[in-house]
């Protein structure tokens, strides 16, 4: 269902949409034309074009045939009309062309058609094809033509409800939600609204008149003939009495008995020799209309028949009833003479209407175009600093919203030339923060790469490095580029001594932590952490490092991430171990055998291996003696280098 018309469906919607779409209009084509407002005689309003309209600007072209076509061939089955098939299979395809391709206006494109293209068809098919006669091809016309522009207008109001109510399955059509379309459609509903009743009520009111004329007519030639057949002998002279009533008028007169039989008859008389299919249908409380059968249209139908009127023959002598009848086609065509009348009056009232519509929507919205228009260079003009000139309008709403626009562009223009200095201020601001955020930036980067020695990696709250200073490189053997956002800390520490202060935090803090918590919780807790760790290269080398993390916050005081600095050990390690291997080859190659001779000499100076000799006692204990001297001047040795090793040690640190 390709359709010409720029349509805007509501979101989700689908092809099923405008299936169902299609059959509910189908639907609606056949109760339209099911609802008939009748004008004369079975010439109606009926209102199946407006879902042809509402098909054509929703769906397209050929949905809009379908419909037609559908609603068409119901209303042959109702009138076993062919023409009605013909019209509004015509009214769908030209109607949509016109509104698709020319004018955006269901409602002049429904002109135009009753106009330009029915009007010849109506006359070839109902006068000379159907002989139908003048009077009712121009009556039929005229009411279609009415009728057409009146389903247009109810189709175009339709559409217009279902936009301004947002609709949510209907699609929305662009063209006819303008407000020029509206202030069109709401002054000529206004026209129709107003003409259309008047003419049926004066269309009815002329009917009425007419049969009452009827009803009249027929009364006082009953009542006439009644005196005339009550005069003394008058049942010798009935075909007499009737014809001098009569007069010269078309009027069928027959004399009935009690049993119904018929004494005279002067004229024809329909009613008395019913044959199948004909009828007798009232038509007010006193006369009836005689129906002719074998005949297609009903109009036609009608325009054959014959009023009758039976009237009691009260005190005629021989005759107990009066049957009276004479042709309606006069009244008929009087009928659709002063309808046919009263519908090209209406068709005038309507074109006047288009028109005075046309110029007043346009009247209306023409201010508002040319606001559009200047509107277009409102944000130059503003921006420009140049004095906003908005068109005029002797319409006061508009003009009071050309004065609005005019101050609002004015405010608009000072506040943006404000602006505009604020932006010069903030740019040179920028400009200065920035070349001061570059300089900065350029001083720790340069810290950074100076700090050759220290791996800087600095990480988000998760754990993920943003930081991987060349220090880290260097130390780990890993680029930058394959660590940041893809990687843990933990791809550089060793698994089992993670995993081993894992286990003694989380018994400390009462609950199980993840493997980069053990590096960020004392720093998350005591602000920094300062821990000997073993980093493992990419090379596969284990490397004791110290670790300091802390905790990296944000000017709220939350803590958006961690920076951890490592510091190579290796050296140290290896002279705290030459301290040890030196106190220890010291202190076992120089005390042992220095405490054992001190001891020897001891035993012997007390007296303990037995008495010597004076001299040899005296040097005895100056051996002794000396041997006590060197022994604490050897301690005091060993506590000077151990001294001057730490010193070494904590200097290199």
């Amino acid at each position: 269902m390709r359709n010409l018309e720029r349509l805007t469906w509501p979101s989700g919607s689908s092809a099923y949409t405008g299936l169902w779409l299609l059959v509910a209009l189908l639907a609606l084509g056949i109760i339209g034309n099911m609802l008939q407002l009748s004008v004369l005689f079975n010439v109606y309003f009926v209102f199946g074009s407006v879902a042809v309209m509402l098909a054509i600007a929703w769906l397209g072209t050929w949905p809009a045939v379908l419909v037609g076509i559908t609603a068409g061939l119901y209303t042959y089955l109702i009138w076993q009309n062919p023409v009605t098939v013909v019209v509004f299979l015509l009214e769908a395809i030209v109607v949509s062309w016109i509104y698709h391709h020319k004018i955006k206006n269901l409602i002049v494109a429904s002109l135009i058609f009753w106009t330009v293209v029915a009007a010849p068809l109506d006359f070839i098919f109902f006068q000379y094809l159907l002989g139908w006669s003048q009077e009712l091809t121009q009556l039929v016309y005229m009411k279609q033509l009415v009728n057409g522009v009146l389903n247009a207008v109810i189709a175009s109001a339709i559409i217009i409800v279902c936009g301004l109510s947002k609709c949510t399955w209907l699609p929305t059509v662009g063209s006819l939600m303008r407000l020029r379309h509206l202030l069109f459609c709401a002054l000529l509903s206004v026209t129709l609204m107003t003409g259309i009743p008047l003419i049926l009520y004066e269309g009815h009111a002329m009917r009425q008149g007419q049969q009452t004329f009827v009803d009249q007519t027929l009364t006082a030639l009953s009542n006439e003939l009644i005196e005339r057949l009550s005069e003394p002998e008058a049942d010798q002279r009935y075909m007499y009495h009737i014809g001098r009533v009569r007069d010269g008028n078309d009027v069928g007169v027959g004399l009935l008995d009690e049993e119904g039989e018929l004494i005279s008859q002067v004229g024809d008389l329909n009613s008395l020799t019913l044959e199948a299919g004909d009828e007798v249908v009232p038509v007010n409380s006193r006369i009836n209309m005689w129906l002719p059968s074998g005949l297609e249209n009903p109009a036609i139908r009608f325009a054959q028949g014959r009023y009758t009127l039976r009237v009691p023959a009260q005190g005629v002598a021989g005759v107990n009833e009066i049957i009276l009848e004479t042709p309606a086609l006069p009244t008929i065509r009087a009928m659709e003479a002063y309808r046919t009348i009263l519908f090209l009056m209406l068709a005038g009232v309507i074109g006047l209407g288009v028109l005075a519509a046309e110029l007043l929507s346009r009247m209306i919205t023409q201010p508002l175009m040319r606001l559009g228009k200047s509107g277009q260079a409102l944000s130059h003009t503003i921006g420009s600093g140049e004095t906003l000139q908005l068109p005029r309008s002797h319409i006061v709403e508009f003009q009071q919203l050309s004065n609005l626009l005019e101050e609002m562009a004015t405010e608009l223009g000072g506040a943006f030339k404000r602006l505009r200095h604020t932006h010069s201020y903030l740019e040179r601001e920028v400009e200065q923060r920035t070349k001061a955020l570059a300089s900065t930036n350029d001083l720790l980067s340069s810290v950074l790469d100076a700090a050759s020695d220290f791996a800087i990696i600095v990480t988000d709250t998760q754990g993920t490095i943003k930081l991987f200073n060349r220090g880290a490189e260097n130390m780990l053997g890993y680029a930058a580029e394959d660590v940041v956002g893809l990687h843990s800390p933990t791809l550089f520490h060793d698994a089992d001594e993670v995993e081993q202060r894992l286990i003694e935090i989380s018994k400390s803090v009462g609950y199980t932590l993840t493997p980069f918590e053990v590096f960020s919780h004392w720093a998350a807790t005591e602000k920094r952490d300062s821990r000997e760790w073993t980093y493992i290269t990419r090379s596969g080398e284990r490397l004791p490092i110290k670790l300091v993390i802390s905790n990296i916050v944000d000017q709220q005081g939350s803590i958006t991430g961690y920076l951890g600095i490592a510091e190579d050990i290796s050296e140290s390690k290896r002279v705290e171990q030459l301290k040890n291997e030196f106190i220890a080859t010291v202190s076992h190659e120089l005390r042992t055998p220095l405490t054992s001779i001190s001891g020897a000499l001891g035993m012997v100076s007390a007296g303990a291996l037995g008495s010597v000799p004076d001299t040899v006692m005296q040097m005895v204990n100056i051996a002794h003696k000396n041997s006590q001297r060197l022994t604490h001047l050897i301690n005091d040795l060993l506590d000077t280098w151990i001294h001057r090793i730490t010193a070494a040690l904590w200097i290199t640190q």
